[in-house]
């Protein structure tokens, strides 16, 4: 039988781990109350815990991933001041929410604003190397038809 691990909104450390019984009386008591996550033992992907408590099999896993996201800050900085204006300042905008949002036990829209942080970061770091690429070539280029 599995175990689970049990983890509140806002909560940095998950309790556990604990029987799919020990689940269920929780939720039936009071203790374990219904936006709580669970995770299976071994596992990395976070569900509701009203999903286990309501099911005696294992149901479906859920898109919760534990910890606190990288907000991403420092790139998005390095992005705006080298290389692309537009996506380093909406990477910076994006950055900035993940700490709040997690603080607010918004953990997987923490996550979301993280990794649209990361790829905006990566647009426009390829398009900074892009257009230094394009500049380099045409230097070379105006530099052998000038000699």
């Amino acid at each position: 039988m599995s175990n689970y691990y049990i983890s509140k909104p806002g909560a940095t450390t998950p309790q556990g781990p604990m029987s799919l019984a020990q689940v269920q009386a929780g939720v039936a008591n009071g203790t374990i109350t219904p936006d709580y996550y669970c995770c299976v033992e071994g596992g990395q992907q976070w569900m509701p815990v009203s999903s286990v408590a309501n099911a005696p099999a294992m149901p479906a896993p859920g898109v919760m991933p534990v910890g606190k996201p990288d907000n991403q800050l420092v790139w998005s900085i390095l992005v705006l001041l080298f290389c692309c204006l537009p996506s380093g300042i909406y990477s910076i905008i994006k950055s900035c929410s993940v700490d709040g949002l997690w603080m607010n036990g918004q953990h997987a829209a923490a996550h979301a604003a993280a990794a649209e942080a990361k790829k905006w970061n990566i647009i426009g770091a390829s398009v900074g190397v892009v257009f230094t690429i394009l500049y380099l070539a045409l230097c070379v280029v105006a530099g052998i038809m000038e000699a």
